[in-house]
């Protein structure tokens, strides 16, 4: 059963470019030029949340709210896209009417493509530029401004990886999950991460 979206019409069928996880355990979507909705579990239809268009149609791989609502993070082709909830702002590279730390540190990235935590300071997050050894997994102390990045596929020699989701543990365990792999953080600068091996 196809769930309704608020304000699509029979002449006006919206396009959607994305689904993923929500912050309230939901499912959320991109509608092309249109924004983003949020599924309502008291009416039982997506509802909007923003309404903006990404700039030159650029492709979206995630979308995160790791800051308690007050900022939606989208990873897209050409780095971070950050709307910023109490301003009414989308803020990206070359236009970051807030001046936003986050576009100011992750300008150089070209391909973000998670958001996996925000800790202590630190944003973890994932990215694929076209270049060897890629995905990768970044650690940017927001702080200090220093970045590390790990590949998971050059320390094992994997041919070819898909970064996916991380689970953060209270006792501070912090695993990455993927395409073909499963890893533990180590945090050692030589083998930064140990393989889960199935059980």
């Amino acid at each position: 059963t196809a769930v309704p979206v608020e304000g699509e019409t029979e002449n006006d069928p919206y396009n959607i470019k994305f689904f993923g996880a929500a912050v309230n355990g939901y499912i959320a979507l991109y509608a092309e030029d249109k924004g983003f909705f949020m599924y309502d579990t008291v009416s039982k239809i997506f509802k909007p949340q923003i309404s903006f268009k990404l700039p030159d149609k650029r492709h979206l791989y995630e979308i995160q709210s790791i800051d308690n609502n007050r900022s939606y993070w989208m990873g897209i082709y050409g780095g971070l896209l950050l709307f910023n909830s109490a301003t009414g702002n989308l803020n990206y590279r070359g236009h970051n009417p807030d001046n936003n730390i986050f576009i100011n540190y992750l300008k150089n990235d070209s391909v973000v493509t998670s958001f996996y935590a925000y800790e202590n300071n630190n944003l973890w997050y994932g990215s694929w530029p076209q270049v060897a050894w890629a995905p990768f997994i970044n650690i940017l102390n927001t702080k200090t401004g220093e970045k590390k990045t790990y590949s998971i596929s050059k320390q094992f020699n994997f041919w070819y990886i898909e970064s996916g989701s991380a689970l953060f543990q209270q006792n501070g365990r912090k695993c990455l999950y993927g395409r073909s792999f499963r890893a533990e953080f180590t945090g050692d600068d030589k083998a930064p991460f140990q393989l889960i091996p199935n059980e």
